[in-house]
């Protein structure tokens, strides 16, 4: 069983009654002890943090009192750690405070690093779950700092969250006031991270597939000078055959193998991949009822779909070979 399963969006899961003062006590702790902002964007072969630098954690006191080694089972113990930078959003994932009290969400609140500046690109975020629009929830969570360091249109996020949103708490986007629970609102929270983790992932692994047959396609490079003529000799069929254009062979088709190795994970290859199944988003709220979403269809535009749908397949088998080995971890 996966251990992140956002039953509570307090950082002791086991404890959900803490004050959010409290919540972001222990958040910004752990993101200064663990130097959340220094990950690289996978964890190690063996399953623990990364740094782009020659970082080590050491032993401290404030260690147990925090509970760091149960967050840290909690942040990588999940099958979408093979995702590039996952781990260090689904610590964004954590900085969303539910606020029942609709209290000023205006407020910026950013974490520090061990120098005690702060990071613009990790804040917390406040969600309000009381008398709330679909709209809202889904504003709130596009503007979040979920996956700001890549490229993602802002409508894109927006719509990604409008759909997840919809399809978890079953109400139209119709600009009504409502009322979501702490169930609804950390899956709703859980899912964005995926779907956001997963197109983020799909799209990388395109362009890179498509940037490699490009390079590898030979072309064929029209003549840079005109032969000369000489008025003694006529020309013949001078203009009878138009200079060849660049032209592009069909693209031929991905091995697996080909895709596996485009976003290298720092993590053994299964020697029994898992097969390929549909885009399937489990939310752990409704685990025994879990929601398909086609939340990839909206990056598909102007893409070659069946170069597309292969990557999608590719990232997909690789997070179900994963989700087997956290669950063999748990047994």
């Amino acid at each position: 069983m996966n251990i992140f399963r956002w039953t509570s969006p307090s950082i002791p899961q086991w404890n959900g009654k803490d004050s959010m003062d409290l919540q972001i006590k222990l958040l910004s702790y752990i993101f200064t002890r663990l130097r959340i902002n220094k990950l690289s964007a996978f964890p190690t072969s063996s399953g623990s943090l990364k740094y782009l630098d020659l970082t080590t954690i050491s032993d401290s006191k404030e260690d147990q009192k925090y509970g760091l080694n149960t967050f840290l089972e909690l942040l990588l113990n999940d099958e979408y750690r093979v995702l590039v930078d996952f781990i260090k959003n689904k610590f964004r994932a954590f900085c969303i405070l539910l606020d029942d009290l609709g209290g000023d969400n205006n407020t910026i609140t950013y974490l520090v690093d061990q120098k005690n500046r702060p990071m613009k690109d990790f804040r917390f975020i406040y969600l309000t779950t009381r008398d709330t629009t679909v709209e809202q929830i889904a504003s709130t969570l596009a503007s979040s700092d979920i996956y700001c360091e890549h490229r993602v249109p802002m409508k894109a996020r927006y719509q990604h969250a409008l759909n997840l949103i919809v399809a978890i708490i079953a109400k139209q986007a119709t600009g009504n006031m409502i009322t979501v629970t702490t169930q609804e609102a950390t899956a709703i929270i859980r899912l964005y991270l995926e779907t956001m983790a997963f197109n983020v992932q799909l799209n990388r692994i395109y362009d890179e597939t498509i940037k490699k047959q490009l390079i590898s396609t030979p072309v064929t490079i029209p003549s840079s000078s005109t032969p000369p003529t000489s008025p003694r000799k006529p020309v013949s069929n001078n203009d009878s055959s138009p200079t060849k254009r660049p032209t592009l062979k069909s693209k031929p088709s991905i091995p697996r193998f080909q895709l596996d190795t485009l976003y290298k994970p720092q993590l053994p290859t299964p020697t029994s991949p898992v097969k390929a199944s549909a885009y399937l988003i489990h939310s752990p709220s409704r685990a025994k009822s879990p929601t398909r979403l086609d939340t990839s269809s909206s990056s598909a535009e102007n893409k070659d779909i069946r170069i597309y749908e292969k990557c999608r397949q590719a990232v997909q088998a690789r997070i179900d070979s994963e989700r087997l080995k956290v669950g063999s971890r748990d047994a």
